[in-house]
């Protein structure tokens, strides 16, 4: 049987790592593939206990740094990082025999770079086009980062057709396709809630757009409709969104709960779920609020119009738009009969095309397709190996002076043109190439460094 490694990059059950987690049981079920689950951190989350409730196999990995969040002048320095835990990586793959990776999100280099360090094939689940958000890496750092993630993998899993149009033209051939996220659908249908109040569920993140909700529910307020609002979710924002409803005298209507890990107990008590987001690259909570049952309200941004068909499976709003939001959401309170046909018909819609079926044999095509197509990384892999350890060669700054991005540059050009690292070049090559010997021979490479490679 093949050994996948599936890489979550937190401990948590929410967002990506729910799908990594619904992907695991759906593999194990499937009896073609083995999920070996790799959980930095593993004590901090419930994902471990999780995947123990279905008896999929997980293990402690490194923790993970994203680049993603981290500035210019630590460049070097995160080199360094990713060169000595991809190495980590590598042995924790050869230790539990593993054929494929499955690296899941573009945030961190070191389960990928691992990869190539044993000599396997990687798959790259890519979940939007703002996992860093908000990102303070500099722009060059990030292109140069993402580029070597998605070049170097085997495939580039997308989670919508907008999403993967955003990517497919930033990997060669034909590699970035399409699987669309799944959840499970209860097998009876909920008895449909009648109140007054409607929820969200989302990061409390500027481009998710919950401020325009806000203002939605202040507009019904003031033309004499009084809709309750329960928001689910944490983030960086909440303080200036619980200011802008008292400021809106809508604090009362309105309720920040926190994050929650019942989310279908919370659709089942609203009238509806409303997803404001600006970009949304697919929309996992549009599809287990459909599953219960409880119509959806989204804006029509990225990928959403590809789960909902509007005006029958759910309802479309333009994002940003307050006032457009509001007229939707006073439709489905003025006409329940329309409400509940929308629940409806959005149930039927998740049991027809996001119940995961069709995308796990989907995912086990494309991972024994990686194996069947794999022989070993090209050159152009082992010079971005190269490149980062160009990179984590260059001297720490000191004292209080910071490192601008010319003398990061510099500094990388005036090694890559030294002796000692042409030199230690076809050592360097040799040992990436051929990995069983890559400890021996990186014994051998302090010759040719002046700290480290």
């Amino acid at each position: 049987m093949l050994n996948a490694a599936l890489i979550s990059h937190s401990p948590y059950t929410a967002g990506s790592e729910k799908m990594l987690a619904n992907l695991a049981f759906g593999l194990a079920d499937g009896g073609k593939i083995n999920p070996v689950v790799l959980i930095p951190d593993p004590d901090r989350g419930l994902l471990g206990k999780l995947l123990s409730s279905r008896n999929v196999q997980w293990y402690r990995s490194p923790l993970l740094r994203g680049y993603v969040y981290e500035t210019i002048h630590l460049a070097p320095e995160h080199a360094k990082y990713v060169l000595d835990v991809s190495g980590m990586y590598a042995d924790l793959y050869w230790r539990r025999r593993i054929d494929v990776v499955v690296v899941n999100t573009l945030t961190g280099l070191c389960p990928a770079i691992g990869a190539i360090l044993a000599g396997l094939p990687y798959v790259l689940w890519v979940h939007g086009v703002l996992d860093g958000d908000p990102a303070s890496t500099h722009d060059l750092m990030k292109q140069t980062f993402d580029s070597i993630m998605l070049k170097n993998a085997s495939s580039v899993i997308c989670c919508s057709d907008w999403t993967r149009r955003y990517f497919e033209s930033m990997v060669p051939g034909e590699k970035a396709k399409t699987i669309l996220n799944w959840t499970s659908v209860p097998a009876t249908k909920p008895t449909y809630a009648k109140t007054s109040r409607i929820c969200t569920m989302t990061s409390l993140e500027s481009h998710k757009g919950t401020e325009f909700l806000i203002r939605a529910i202040a507009l019904l307020k003031s033309s004499g409709l009084s809709v309750g609002l329960d928001i689910y979710g944490d983030g960086p924002i909440r303080i200036s969104l619980q200011e802008l409803s008292r400021a809106l005298q809508v604090d009362d209507l309105i309720v920040f709960h926190g994050k929650t890990d019942r989310p279908q107990e919370c659709f089942g008590k609203a009238l509806a779920t409303v997803i404001p987001s600006i970009v949304e690259s697919f929309g996992m909570v549009a599809i287990e609020s459909m599953a219960t049952g409880t119509p959806v309200i989204a804006s029509r941004a990225g990928g959403l119009p590809e789960v909902i068909e509007d005006g029958v499976s759910g309802i479309l709003f333009k994002p940003a738009d307050h006032v457009d939001l509001a007229a939707k959401i006073r439709s489905l309170f003025e006409d329940p009969e329309r409400a509940a046909y929308i629940g409806t018909t959005g149930r039927d819609r998740a049991l027809t095309f996001f119940d995961g079926k069709r995308s796990i044999l989907q995912f086990e095509e494309t991972l024994f397709g990686s194996i069947k197509s794999f022989s070993q990384y090209s050159d152009e892999a082992f010079s971005d190996l190269d490149h980062l350890r160009l990179l984590s060669e260059i001297l720490p700054t000191t004292g209080s002076v910071v490192r601008t991005d010319e003398a990061t540059w510099n500094e990388l050009n005036e090694i890559k043109n030294s002796a000692y690292w042409r030199l230690g070049r076809p050592l360097r090559e040799f040992a990436t190439k051929y990995p069983v010997l890559r400890w021996p021979v990186k014994k051998s490479l302090g010759v040719f460094s002046r700290k480290r490679i």
